[in-house]
């Protein structure tokens, strides 16, 4: 049953996995372009503009975007399915449009806020016009992982992804719009996938509205309000504290630019991450559950690091292709922002017991203390060690509610995780990491070499600790074979 289970997360990990492949990829192809023809104040001023278009949708959403999972699978009833979702979309509807409607008259001050600068007032108003249809896709998404037709989940991901990197190609390149041309060519990408993602969920929804159902949604969703913010805190505040204390937007570029670089393995942990919720509550009730919830764990470990080892080894050659030299201080920031996206996924895993529990509150201040964690360290490392110090912040602040929530979640409802191997995996990934940031051999051959060496020891580790057992990699080939010859039917 176990296997089964295992199978089954990895077909819907797969088809997740693609379409964050896709993203990632794309994400690669517009790195260059960013880097090379924008310049890299303007490179930083739209990270940071996106970022807080992403922080803005995740906390006007009201975490009904995770409640709405926990409700959604205790009834088989699809009448009452309808229900959940039809409420769901017409109240955020209405209550995004609202929110944003309010905010556009304090675009001007927003922007002296949070950049400094009255003149980057038209981009504030940009996007939050986006922020609307931004969640609505968001929305649609989720519905459609819910009901699990991944085909459809992929036409409006894939599509919308597709059509707003083409649009920003040609503002960029072609008409040569800069930062405004990337704002904008978003917002028209977002507003004709919102309607495509309500096209191709439209039979979930009809005439239903349940304030009974919003109320239980909203209960369940606001603890993890915080939550949000917190977590916005915890991996991207960082960037802004870089440019309030360091007046550098070309250094937020520089921390921006080692998260993009970081992509595979964002990659893998937002494919994982999309599939994990509704997978680890769809089996609470099978009998393999437990053992699903704990191999887990020690799986998404080894793997992750695996995918950022060689990146962090090869990095400087990595950056080089695909921006200029000016950016190769990011070299010694790829493994902290690695690891911060390493931390996020493993989050997900400790949750599991306080999902299962439905005590979301303890999501909500977990967040809350690694935010405080963030700011404090923000503060009193980046003037001493300026994007570095941002660097390591967010890493000790994204570790920080992933140690408190396993502390809780083993009280409310405990799950036997193999905590030694686990604190093992991560010490020894660490210390690789560690050794390859710092690693500069003056003879080439001897330090290509010396890389290869630490990359090859992860491996063998993974066997000798017995994370990785030889029957677990005779039963993964055998699974990836099937997947392979069964993918056009996915």
């Amino acid at each position: 049953m176990a296997r089964q289970l295992f199978a089954q997360l990895s077909k819907e990990s797969f088809v997740y996995g693609f379409t964050a492949a896709a993203a990632k990829l794309v994400g690669f192809i517009l790195v260059p372009l960013y880097a090379r023809m924008l310049t890299q104040s303007g490179f930083g001023i739209l990270d940071l503009v996106t970022t807080g278009t992403a922080i803005l949708s995740s906390v006007l959403i009201l975490g009904m975007d995770s409640s709405i999972a926990i409700i959604f699978y205790k009834t088989e009833d699809p009448t009452e399915r309808r229900t959940i979702a039809s409420t769901f979309l017409v109240f955020e509807i209405v209550f995004t449009l609202i929110v944003c409607a309010l905010l556009l008259p304090a675009a001007e001050p927003i922007a002296l806020l949070a950049f400094g600068d009255a003149s980057l007032t038209p981009y504030v108003q940009i996007a939050l016009a986006t922020v609307p249809f931004a969640i609505y896709i968001t929305m649609f998404l989720d519905i459609a992982r819910l009901i699990r037709i991944p085909t459809r989940y992929m036409v409006i991901s894939l599509g919308n992804l597709i059509f707003t990197s083409v649009l920003i190609v040609l503002a960029v390149v072609v008409y040569g719009l800069g930062v405004w041309g990337v704002l904008t060519a978003t917002l028209i990408g977002s507003v004709v996938f919102s309607l495509v993602g309500f096209y191709t969920t439209r039979s979930q929804y009809g005439p239903f509205f349940s304030r009974t159902v919003l109320r239980r949604m909203i209960l369940l969703g606001l603890p993890l309000v915080p939550a949000a913010l917190s977590l916005w805190i915890i991996g991207s505040s960082n960037r802004w504290f870089v440019l309030h204390i360091t007046s550098s937007a070309e250094q937020v570029a520089i921390l921006a630019l080692a998260t993009r670089l970081a992509a595979p393995v964002v990659l893998v942990v937002t494919a994982f991450q999309i599939a994990w919720v509704p997978f680890s509550l769809s089996i609470a009730r099978q009998d393999a559950a437990e053992r699903v919830y704990t191999r887990t764990l020690l799986y998404f470990l080894a793997v992750t690091f695996a995918i950022l080892l060689p990146l962090t080894l090869w990095a400087g050659p990595i950056i080089q292709l695909f921006s200029t030299d000016a950016y190769l201080p990011a070299a010694n920031l790829i493994a902290l922002t690695g690891m911060i996206s390493i931390s996020s996924g493993a989050y997900y895993i400790v949750a599991t017991g306080i999902n299962l529990s439905g005590k979301t509150i303890h999501i909500g201040w977990t967040t809350l203390v690694a935010a405080g964690v963030s700011i404090l360290l923000n503060l009193a490392l980046i003037p001493v060690l300026g994007v570095l110090g941002a660097a390591f912040a967010g890493l000790v602040a994204s570790l920080t509610p992933v140690v408190l929530l396993y502390i809780m979640s083993q009280r409310i409802h405990p799950l036997p995780y193999d905590l030694p191997a686990v604190l093992t995996l991560s010490g020894l990934g660490a210390l690789l990491l560690l050794a390859a940031t710092l690693l500069h051999l003056s003879d080439p051959l001897f330090d290509f070499a010396a890389r290869v060496v630490i990359l090859a020891i992860f491996p063998a580790a993974l066997l000798a600790l017995g994370v990785i057992r030889p029957r677990d990699l005779r039963e993964m080939m055998h699974m990836l074979s099937g997947r392979m010859r069964r993918g056009a039917d996915v």
